[in-house]
């Protein structure tokens, strides 16, 4: 249920900043698909996020990413409202139109928010700082400018993999996660996690507070006009059942579940004793 994979996306970023991307292995896994047929070499691309050796590249601009991101929501929110009016037989299109709705969800998140917040999405400040605010307001996240200094100064600078890193916190507080634990016991521990109301209770209120207490006006301002108009419109014509299965839904509890599942799969803790833990361990906090 993620978006793209962090390879795709950071064949994205090379893309949006102009820069050169930088080589790529070959995957072993990804090159054992050559022998299936050319039609279907470049949807598992897209879907793996490896091209196999040699494989033409593909370049989207930023318009088609945040287009992108839009019409799958729209056409998530489409199936998924009617499969739920229709009932019966049509209630299995809620499965795909959650899965469309939280795939442009996170990649408005990961991909368009967080390119805004470099200002590398379409390189002029004001339009990013827009775009990523919409995003805020829309998906009550992080404030853009708040988010974008944690995440340079403490994710992507000295304080890498420290305390003082927010991915790490969200490890070791959030999800309880530590160094020495066994793949084994990480993995239950998530999905504990991931089908617990009370972890998702707790997160989606950080959420919502840490929006409430530190966006900006602008960002304010977008969430109101849809939540509260939308709120609003919902009750006065008896639709609100559809607006919490269709959207709701999908921004709360199916978001959350991906967002958790991706810092899992895209982050690791450094071996025991390797020369990375021993690194770290002396590092200042």
């Amino acid at each position: 249920m993620s978006t793209t994979n962090s390879t795709t996306q950071g064949a994205a970023s090379s893309s949006l900043s102009g820069s050169a991307p930088s080589p790529v292995e070959p995957d072993r896994v990804r090159e054992s698909m050559r022998a299936l047929p050319g039609m279907v070499q470049l949807p598992l691309t897209f879907l793996t996020g490896k091209p196999l050796r040699g494989q033409r590249r593909v370049n989207f601009s930023p318009g088609f990413h945040l287009t992108a991101a839009w019409i799958s929501m729209l056409i998530g929110l489409a199936l998924s409202c009617g499969g739920f009016t229709l009932g019966g037989w049509w209630l299995p299109l809620l499965i795909p139109g959650w899965a469309m709705t939280v795939h442009g969800q996170r990649n408005l998140r990961m991909m368009i928010y967080h390119q805004c917040s470099h200002r590398n999405m379409f390189g002029k400040k004001r339009l990013d700082i827009f775009v990523g605010q919409t995003v805020s307001g829309l998906l009550i996240i992080q404030n853009l400018e708040r988010y974008s200094k944690e995440h340079v100064a403490d994710h992507h600078a000295v304080h890498h993999m420290t305390l003082r890193d927010p991915t790490v916190q969200a490890f070791l507080i959030s999800l309880d996660l530590h160094p020495g634990m066994t793949r084994r016991q990480m993995w239950a521990r998530v999905v504990g996690k991931i089908f617990s109301p009370r972890f998702h209770l707790a997160f989606a209120i950080s959420r919502t507070r840490s929006f409430a207490h530190n966006s900006a006006r602008a960002e304010k301002a977008i969430a109101v006009l849809l939540y509260g108009g939308g709120a609003v419109a919902a009750v006065w014509t008896g639709v609100w059942p559809v607006v919490l299965v269709a959207w709701i839904l999908p921004l709360v509890y199916f978001y959350q579940v991906s967002n958790t599942l991706r810092l899992c799969v895209k982050h690791t803790f450094p071996a025991p004793r390797s020369p990375c833990a021993a690194a770290r361990s002396t590092s200042p906090a």
